[in-house]
């Protein structure tokens, strides 16, 4: 119990971590583009009017979401993307009436991305994944095709001035950023479709003990052996009928579940809740009992065990043996 506390506590203080990191890198960047204006009046190829106007944008996305009074990483994300895709949207307009084709075909392409990503960041700020595939797939060819501008440049401008190469590192960084962020958990499962699927998957693993649910081969010796040895179990004095009880944790690849196994007085059953969290209220839960744990054969490399009710099998879960081989 004070492990998942500490885990989850970590989880939270990272997710605020990555939303003020978020933060910074827009704030930052926008400093630095005030600071190329300032040295060079032109960002980008642009005025000191529409340069400011960037990177004032940036700076007051940044300031939203540090101040945001429901600071989470989704509407982090939706800032941020905002910023990014306004800043690509303006900045891609001077590569239309660029006389080099290339340019032309870049300011087309980006214009396009960058409205989409616009639109993807203000889904973001209702807290909901519009498309994260489209998102990261629209990042990443931002991000290459800044990678191909610093190429072009690099070769037709061997000796770029700093001002001039500045904006697209700080650009490549800030997509960059954006594609880890959109790695993270929170970010990958946020849809509402990852979201059904997810309360679904939750519910088939307290149900179902399906093939790809396995324990360890220490708790499979501990079910083997509960119905005669519970020395290691925790016993439970709160006045209500449970003697003792023993908690083991199983993963079906992201969907966690626990299964609760309790030793009543007056009762030779074993009775077993199966839930997908076991710290607070149990509101959803698969309940049973057991009168017999009988593994698939008398040897030590047994594949799985099955649960008995007084004669009747009613479920069988699987031992995660590296050795073993499943057919």
């Amino acid at each position: 119990m004070d492990l998942i506390r500490k885990v989850g506590l970590k989880i939270v203080k990272l997710k605020s971590k990555l939303v003020y990191f978020l933060s910074f890198v827009l704030i930052v960047s926008g400093i630095i583009d005030f600071i190329i204006i300032l040295h060079s009046r032109n960002l980008e190829g642009m005025g000191p009017m529409v340069g400011s106007l960037i990177a004032s944008m940036k700076m007051i996305m940044g300031f939203c979401i540090l101040f945001d009074p429901r600071k989470n990483l989704l509407r982090a994300v939706g800032f941020y993307a905002f910023a990014l895709g306004f800043n690509r949207l303006l900045v891609s307009f001077p590569y239309l009436t660029n006389s080099n084709q290339i340019y032309f075909v870049v300011g087309i392409v980006f214009v396009g991305m960058s409205c989409n990503l616009m639109y993807s960041g203000i889904n973001y700020l209702n807290e909901t994944s519009r498309s994260r595939t489209g998102m990261v797939t629209t990042t990443s060819l931002m991000a290459l095709l800044q990678i191909a501008l610093l190429a072009f440049m690099y070769k037709t401008e061997v000796q770029a001035p700093w001002e001039k190469v500045a904006p697209y590192v700080v650009s490549l960084f800030q997509y960059i950023t954006l594609l880890i962020i959109m790695d993270t958990e929170e970010l990958r499962f946020g849809s509402s479709l990852e979201k059904s699927n997810t309360r679904i998957e939750s519910v088939r693993v307290i149900h179902s003990l399906e093939r790809d649910l396995k324990i360890n081969e220490s708790d499979a010796m501990t079910l083997l052996r509960m119905m005669d040895d519970r020395s290691d179990w925790e016993p439970v004095e709160d006045g209500g009928p449970v003697e003792c009880e023993k908690r083991l944790r199983i993963v079906d690849k992201r969907i966690p579940s626990v299964m609760i196994m309790q030793k009543w007085r007056d009762s030779e059953k074993i009775h077993v809740t199966m839930i997908n969290n076991d710290v607070g209220s149990i509101i959803a839960a698969n309940r049973f009992s057991v009168t017999d744990v009988v593994p698939e054969n008398d040897t030590e490399d047994f594949r799985y065990l099955r649960f008995f009710d007084d004669g009747r099998m009613i479920s069988q879960i699987w031992v995660n043996r590296q050795e073993a081989k499943t057919k």
